[in-house]
């Protein structure tokens, strides 16, 4: 299994990216609103995530804010980005909203 601290990045990163294609710069703006999370963008591209808080939380967040804006296809978005991700690390931990 990959570092945790990774494995949460990569998530939130194929999410945001993912909702990017649909919404355009508005998924990077939303996703910088969550508490304990920063997209870090460089000449339109994103470079890094940064989580600062629990990273269970933050992705719960994420996904619930994307939600508010795009309605339920954005779940299923986060679910497609979440499949692979959990068959190669089946200890992800998860919020509520992507099991």
């Amino acid at each position: 299994m990959q570092m945790v601290e990774d494995v949460y990045k990569k998530l939130i990163m194929g999410i945001v990216i993912q909702i990017r294609k649909n919404v355009g710069g508005a998924a990077i703006t939303q996703a910088n609103t969550i508490d304990g999370l920063k997209v870090i963008v460089i000449k339109d591209k994103i470079k890094d995530i940064e989580i600062t808080d629990d990273p269970i939380k933050v992705t719960g967040d994420l996904v619930e804010k994307y939600i508010k804006i795009m309605g339920p296809v954005a779940l299923t978005i986060a679910k497609k980005v979440t499949d692979p991700i959990l068959k190669e690390n089946p200890e992800l931990k998860l919020p509520e909203i992507l099991k």
